[in-house]
């Protein structure tokens, strides 16, 4: 029993939490063991996880090995823009396939194709699998499942790119960071190779073009001096721009004749007619063999076939032939140098005739149109050696193409785990597991389980809390436990019903009265409330008052049997009569052990007894009774079962509940305590009990023995 009353409590302070969690720390180890448990079940289950990285630079500038101070730098936004497009572009579908492929991770027992939890169910029902997955969905999955374990992400602000795979095997995963790494760098080559490619071919046809447009100037300029040599040479008088155009007319001709030679020489010589390649050519010495072979041919036919004399003819005819085919390819060489030659001649002759006719005295409207004619093949000049240079440049810049970004640091194998991380879980399950203990204990003792202190009963009901009576072994002498109220009157549980007789004292009006009738009842049956009827009767009787316990619980009366008495009939009886002049004295009984008037019950009542208890009779009993006793204690039916208790508590000076401890649920305690509020009068004190208490250990003066029980 405390040592104070427990007012109702509205807040709550360090100090109660403090007791409630000392209440409930066993509930708060038990929750904290559990999650700890379950973490390490979980640790153990969990298969590791290994992290690699590889850091990549990347060079916002566009290098060019040929021409190293073209590389200019980019503004600080663009250099940051250009680093999270390659964020993106080492992130990308293309990236991740290729990896895939290099790898072969389509097969990779992680990566690859995984049984599905449906199909591993319909395996062990022995039903069939779903439809095997096509090349590209499997494919595509080993691709999610890449992507998943993988990230990729720019270090703060720096030019810095990290790759991340995280896989269940350490190697494999910074096999797979490196791979990828090289896989991004090598795309990036084949892509600024490509965009070189791409722009040299487009520059290919301006060449062509350029080309062409070359040799039309320069033949608009030739055909003007050869179509108007005649005049130009009278305009000037110079006899020998005639000189120079017959030698380039006799080039032209030589050309064209050493073409046709070339040509029907190159026919014959394709379709092996010697005769007429030797007669193209008018070489002697080739029509010679000629002349041979065909001698040869005649002997080749007259000899046996497969003799030795025909294979040993057929084998010069062959030499022959080889020989003549020699000369031949020979000769075409020298007749192409020849035109090599005359070409040469040729260009220099019109370069002559140009100069001659540009360095003469020509009138003003000729020299403006050669002027113009020469302007026109001059500008078509430098148009085509630019296009012709910048075409070779990308040539060679296709060739020595290098990445704009490089590996600073491989990935490595990974020495531990990043996933899980065995102290970090273990912090949080600890954590939580605390937490979610302190919730639980906070819930149990506020809102659900029962009542296992009278602080926590405070600290749920708006109602003074009177204390708690200690769980004591009933003696086999004893019929009651309330007995030891008279056979110890020094023990631990007389002293709490003092305690609770001082709270009920204190708690009523200072007012005078006649009598005091105290209400005792409970939430529920087999809370001890007829034991602590008895019990305070006999408290009050030990002072030197007149105490009168009145057994209404007329569903199911049970004092008779805890004073060892049968009675014939009852309050129940009395009750029914319809004889007015009945007296109650027939029904009241002496307490064998104490003396306390007892007007008992008997058997269980066969009638509403809501009625009974708000007749008249019934009340015109309790107000003899208040003038000839001073305490009436009147012992009720449960209030979460019937209503008959809270017909009576208007009756009540006080009203005391009880409540077992660690059984009456906290709904029930607060649906108790609000139906006995409802029922007393206005301002009549509501008390709590807390019944059967386990937690009581008699306290210090009772354990170090000052009082004997």
């Amino acid at each position: 029993m405390t040592d104070v009353n427990i007012p109702p409590q509205d807040t709550l302070n360090l100090r109660d939490l403090l007791s409630v969690l000392r209440r409930r720390i066993r509930l708060i180890l038990f929750t904290v063991l559990l999650g700890v448990g379950a973490a390490l079940v979980v640790l153990f289950q969990l298969q590791p996880e290994y992290r690699s990285t590889v850091l990549l630079l990347v060079d916002p500038t566009q290098k060019n090995l040929l021409n190293p101070g073209d590389a200019e730098r980019l503004q600080s936004a663009s250099e940051s823009s250009r680093v999270e497009s390659e964020v993106e572009i080492a992130r990308s579908g293309p990236v991740l396939l290729e990896t895939v492929r290099t790898l072969s991770l389509v097969t990779d027992p992680e990566f690859g194709p995984q049984v599905s939890m449906g199909d591993k169910v319909r395996a062990a029902l022995g039903l069939p699998l779903s439809t095997v997955q096509n090349s590209e969905a499997l494919l595509n999955g080993t691709l999610q499942r890449l992507s998943r374990a993988t990230e990729v992400r720019r270090r703060g602000l720096t030019y810095l790119i990290s790759i991340t795979v995280t896989s269940k095997n350490p190697e494999r995963a910074a096999t797979i960071a490196n791979t990828m790494a090289q896989v991004y760098i090598d795309l990036q080559i084949a892509s600024k190779t490509r965009s070189v490619e791409s722009a040299r071919d487009l520059l290919f046809a301006q060449v062509n073009s350029a080309r062409e447009t070359l040799a039309n100037t320069n033949d608009s300029f030739d055909s003007y001096i050869g179509a108007n040599i005649d005049r130009l040479q009278s305009e000037t008088g110079n006899a020998r721009l005639l000189t120079l155009q017959d030698q380039l007319l006799q080039s032209e001709a030589a050309r064209s004749q050493a073409e046709l030679v070339i040509s029907a020489s190159q026919d014959a010589l394709t379709s092996r007619d010697w005769s007429t390649l030797a007669n193209s050519l008018e070489d002697e010495a080739l029509a010679a063999l000629v002349q041979q072979r065909e001698a040869l041919v005649a002997s080749v036919s007259t000899a046996a076939s497969g003799s030795q004399q025909a294979l040993d003819l057929q084998a010069q005819l062959a030499r022959l032939e080889n020989s003549i085919e020699a000369g031949a390819t020979s000769q075409l060489s020298s007749l192409r140098a020849d035109v090599d030659g005359i070409d040469a001649q040729g260009d220099a002759l019109r370069e002559q005739l140009r100069n001659e006719v540009v360095s003469s005295d020509l009138s003003s409207t000729t020299l403006a149109q050669l002027y113009g004619l020469r302007q026109e093949a001059d500008i078509a000049q430098r148009q085509y050696t630019n296009v012709l240079s910048r075409l070779r440049d990308l040539d060679a810049e296709a060739l020595v193409q290098v990445a704009d970004s490089r590996i600073v640091s491989e990935a490595l194998k990974a020495s531990r785990p990043s996933f899980p991380n065995t102290k970090t879980l273990l912090a949080i399950a600890l954590f939580a597991s605390v937490g979610v203990g302190v919730g639980l204990a906070l819930l149990n003792e506020f809102y659900v389980g029962g009542v296992i202190s009278a602080t926590q009963l405070a600290n749920i009901l708006p109602a003074q809390v009177v204390g708690s009576v200690p769980a004591i072994r009933r003696k086999r002498e004893l019929s009651t436990i309330a007995d030891t109220i008279v056979t110890s009157p020094l023990s631990a549980y007389s002293e709490a019903f003092r305690r609770i007789r001082m709270a009920i004292e204190q708690a009523i009006s200072a007012e005078d009265r006649d009598s005091l009738v105290i209400l005792v009842a409970s939430a529920n049956p087999a809370e001890g409330k007829s034991t602590t009827s008895l019990a305070l009767a006999r408290s009050y009787a030990q002072m030197g008052k007149s105490v009168l316990l009145i057994d209404g619980d007329l569903r199911k009366p049970s004092i008779h049997s805890f004073i060892d008495v049968q009675p014939e009939r009852g309050l129940l009886e009395y009750l029914k009569s319809e004889d007015e002049h009945s007296d109650i004295g027939e029904f009241y009984v002496a307490d064998p052990l104490s003396k306390v008037g007892v007007i008992v019950g008997r058997g269980r009542s066969d009638v509403p007894t809501d009625q009974l208890l708000m007749s008249s009779k019934f009340a015109e009993m309790l107000n003899s009774a208040r003038k000839a006793m001073d305490v009436i204690i009147i012992d009720t039916s449960p209030l979460n079962s019937v209503v008959d208790a809270q017909y009576v508590a208007r009756h009540a000076d006080v009203a005391l509940l009880c409540f077992r401890f660690g059984e009456t649920s906290q709904q029930d305690i607060r649906l108790a305590h609000q139906r006995a509020e409802e029922s007393v009068r206005p301002g009549t004190p509501v008390l709590a009990l807390l019944n059967h208490d386990a937690g009581r250990s008699g306290g210090y003066y009772y354990n170090s023995g000052y009082y004997s029980y």
